[in-house]
């Protein structure tokens, strides 16, 4: 085969147009590579975006009823808060106090209300062994 014939058979299949491919992507594969570092490299910005991180305000619920049951011989009492919310009608928790005024200051860390208004709507039901007082 003589080296005339070989081009025309490369002319056949038409590799006039798929030699150069290769070497077309490897130079627009290093010519993206150089302006994407020009761009990544380039001074930041220096002003900011201020956000707004403040969360809006959560709404009041309005608490019915807070039930305390201290259970002296086991060292805990469970409170139970009554609430006028659809979603949310029953809180109930435990603490590791037996002491009325401990009581007190845990629900109102957890409820983050006022001791006096927890007063107002407090009501205890004590346990010795068993025995409600």
């Amino acid at each position: 085969m003589t080296p005339y014939k070989g081009f025309k058979l490369g002319l056949k299949l038409g590799l006039e147009f798929w030699l150069p491919l290769p070497l077309i992507g490897l130079a627009f594969w290093m010519g993206g590579g150089f302006v994407m570092d020009g761009i990544l490299s380039r001074a930041k910005p220096t002003t900011y975006v201020k956000n707004n991180t403040e969360l809006p305000q959560k709404r009041k619920t309005v608490i019915l009823s807070i039930t305390a049951d201290i259970d002296t011989h086991q060292g805990v009492s469970i409170v139970k808060v009554r609430t006028a919310s659809r979603s949310l009608k029953e809180l109930v928790f435990e603490f590791p106090v037996t002491e009325a005024s401990e009581v007190e200051v845990a629900i109102s860390r957890e409820l983050g209300l006022e001791i006096e208004d927890i007063r107002k709507l407090m009501r205890y039901q004590i346990r010795n062994n068993n025995v409600i007082e």
